[in-house]
This record gives structure tokens, C-alpha cells and sequence, in this order.
């Protein structure tokens, strides 16, 4: 089965309109989604105004809707948070629909973007990258997601540069694509793709202090392309030694390197591991898991998806994971999804760290120390 013919077949079988981007739903859908949305509205209220963190549970928008902002990245610009994710708002598909599908899979509903300047309280702002439906040889299909997307900003051309894994539902397709903005909240426009030869794979990317920009890719091994002055295209790729697993995230304290990635057990959770470098390319020492509580073996029923520092306190790092509250390691209902925003220890003398469960917190948790 070719991809027009899996798109063709996704599109119908979701009742989803071929000519524009809506997204109808038959009535049966509609219903249990709204019948959902009063449930959840009762046990959270209308979500605003949030003045601390709740892990795993459900995050409210201005609109009082859930916050579909998953397996994303943030990006601070001028006392500006903005947060960029999947829309898991859809119905997922279940394994074996189409030929090739091992996992459950969704629609691609495109990348979200979230606006905040105190990270309790996000309004929604846009969408970027939404699916092609009247050209069957367009990249952006409704049966291709957009998977970690992560934005950073060129300091060179003053653009924001959008990039994230792009694959299809039999995982035939798997490459980066790359958006482009002249604002942070976009929307992003399509630019490209790039192939790498083994793929797309989870990703992120990092900005150090020197401006120089990479673009991470893990699926057991782990490899960093350094990416050109304008960020647009790959100029080099290397091995990180040290380092395995998915879903790296990186980040930066006084000189060391920290790397945060989960093992390969699809949908279902498993103890997430850290390594430690001088120089993002290594060579990594790998360091061990880092959550500590009740099921820190599973990373709390997490998976690692960014590591946020926050601005202007020197040393606070968060640690962002989605819970997928998945059925087995092939089976989850994406809507199901929630947030798991942590608060990081370092020990810098030890270059050891910890995320702690908390079943609330704040920021004045950083004023602690």
C-alpha cells in the first residue's frame, strides 16, 4: 500500500475532510469528547489562574481547554515563554488499521504554540504545519505526524527555526522537518525536510553559549549534528559516545553537559537515564537514572521530552515529561496524554542530579536553595 492510498485510507476512515483543514467529527465522537471535557472542567475548574504546578494532571489553556502541547520544547524571548507541541486532541488509531502500523497512531493536527510569562498560565496562540489534503504528494499528510517538534532562534538571520521528526504510519517515511518564522509564536512555514541517512528519530535541539546550534537524534544510540550558521541544514553528525536511549533532552551548568533520555519500550514507561560530557560531543559519561519517589523506575509514568531552564535564576531547571498513560508498550489513547513539570537538583560538585516527585510546587522552590 503506497502513501496516497494509506492517507486516502486514514482520512476516510476518520471522516476527516479532504478540501480544507477542519476537522469534523461524527456526532457518537463529538459527544463522548464533550461529555470529557465537563468531567474534566469539574474535577480542575475553568484552569485560570494557576499559581503552582500539578505533575500528571489535567493543565488548562485560557480557553479553559486542556493544554495539546505534547512531546514539545519551550523557548524564552523577552520575558516570553512559548511552548511548542503536538495536538493530541484527535482519536487515536488503533494498531493494524493500516498495513505496516505497529503502534497506535493519530491524525496530524499540527504544531501548537502556547504563550506564558509566569509558566503557571499558557494562551493559546497558534498552529504551524497542519497536513496537506489536496495534494497527495505534499510532505505534510494527515497520516504524518510531526512528532517533538523544538524551536530555537538564529541569531545570525533573526529567524526561528522549527524542527521535528516527520514519519508516517508505517514508519516508511522518517525525516526532520524544518519551519521557519520571523516571530516566536509563528505560525512556522514549511521549509523542508532533511534526510539523514538513519533517519529522523526522536529529537532536540540545543543552542549553547557560543550561538552554535545541533540538532539530537536518539533510537538507542544517540548522535548530534552540528548544524549550520542559519541552522537550515546539517554540516556535520557524530556519535555520542556514553549516551543511549530516545527522547534526549540536553542542557548546561557551569560547564557541564547534562543528557536526559528514556529506553526503548514504546508507549509504556520505563527508568530514564542521564549522562554527563564537557563538550556536547562528547565523550559522555553515563551517570544512571535521576528520578526519585514512587514509581522513579518508571519516571513516574513519564517519558523525557525537555529539560526548561528558567530564566534569570542562574541554576533552576525543570524537567518536562508526558505521561502516557498507555494501555501496553503499542496501545495508548494520545488524548489520555497529561504534563509532568518537575523542579531538577544538581549537585554541581558531584555533577549528580535529581527530579523528586512532588504532588504540587511552585517556583519558590528554586529560592531554596
Amino acid at each position: 500500500m503506497n502513501h496516497l492510498m494509506i492517507a486516502t485510507a486514514l482520512v476516510l476512515s476518520l471522516g476527516v475532510s479532504a478540501r480544507g483543514a477542519d476537522y469534523p467529527v461524527d456526532g457518537k465522537a463529538q459527544e463522548k469528547k464533550d461529555a470529557k471535557m465537563e468531567d474534566v472542567k469539574k474535577a480542575v475548574g475553568t484552569g485560570a489562574p494557576y499559581a503552582m504546578f500539578t505533575p500528571g494532571k489535567v493543565w488548562l489553556d485560557d480557553r479553559g481547554k486542556p493544554i495539546e502541547s505534547h512531546l514539545g520544547g519551550l523557548l524564552y524571548e523577552k520575558g516570553t515563554y512559548y511552548w511548542y507541541g503536538m495536538n493530541f486532541d484527535t482519536e487515536s488509531i488503533k494498531p493494524g488499521t493500516v498495513r505496516g502500523q505497529i503502534f497506535s497512531w493519530m491524525e496530524n493536527r499540527g504544531v501548537t504554540c502556547y504563550s506564558s510569562r509566569d509558566l503557571y498560565n499558557w494562551k493559546f496562540e497558534t498552529v504551524s504545519l497542519l497536513p496537506t489534503r489536496d495534494d497527495p504528494k505534499a510532505p505534510l499528510q494527515p497520516t504524518h505526524d510531526i512528532c517533538r517538534p523544538k524551536v530555537i532562534k538564529c541569531d545570525k538571520t533573526g529567524k526561528y527555526v522549527m524542527m521535528a521528526q516527520l514519519f508516517s504510519i508505517d514508519l516508511a517515511v522518517n525525516c526532520i522537518v524544518v519551519g521557519l518564522a520571523d516571530t516566536p509564536s509563528g505560525p512556522f512555514a514549511y521549509h523542508g525536510l532533511l534526510n539523514p541517512p538513519d533517519g529522523g528519530r526522536d529529537i532536540t535541539l540545543f543552542k549553547d553559549d557560543d550561538g552554535k546550534a545541533y540538532l539530537i537524534r536518539g533510537y538507542e544510540w544517540v548522535k548530534a549534528s552540528v548544524l549550520s550558521d542559519d541552522y537550515l541544514s546539517i554540516a556535520s553528525t557524530h556519535d555520542l559516545q556514553g549516551v543511549k536511549g530516545e527522547s534526549p533532552a540536553i542542557f548546561k551548568h557551569e560547564g557541564t553537559y547534562y543528557c536526559l533520555t528514556s529506553q526503548l519500550t514504546g508507549y509504556a514507561p520505563n527508568a530514564n537515564k542521564y549522562s554527563i560530557a564537557k563538550q556536547v560531543l562528547g565523550p559522555w559519561e553515563p551517570k544512571g537514572e535521576f528520578c526519585k519517589g514512587p514509581e522513579a523506575n518508571k519516571t513516574f509514568g513519564g517519558q523525557t521530552t525537555f529539560v526548561l531552564p528558567v530564566a534569570g535564576v542562574p541554576g533552576a531547571f525543570i524537567f518536562l515529561a508526558d505521561r502516557w498513560n498507555s494501555k501496553t508498550e503499542y496501545i495508548t489513547e494520545h488524548r489520555d496524554a497529561t504534563h509532568i513539570w518537575l523542579p531538577i537538583t544538581i549537585d554541581a560538585a558531584t555533577k549528580t542530579i535529581q527530579v523528586p516527585w512532588r504532588d504540587t510546587w511552585d517556583l519558590d522552590v528554586f529560592k531554596q536553595k
